[in-house]
């Protein structure tokens, strides 16, 4: 569940890491009409 606080940090992070797997965050938008935050992620390849 996602809260203030981390909502806040996304304006300083451009990295997202979820279960080991690493993603660029490219662009974020609130959709006003279902109420959701929505990211747009790039996975990370790893070498």
């Amino acid at each position: 569940e996602w809260n203030a606080a981390m909502i806040q940090l996304l304006n300083h992070a451009n990295y997202l890491l979820v279960k080991d797997m690493e993603y660029e965050m490219l662009e974020g938008r609130l959709n006003v009409n279902s109420g959701n935050f929505e990211l747009l992620v790039e996975a990370v390849h790893q070498p």
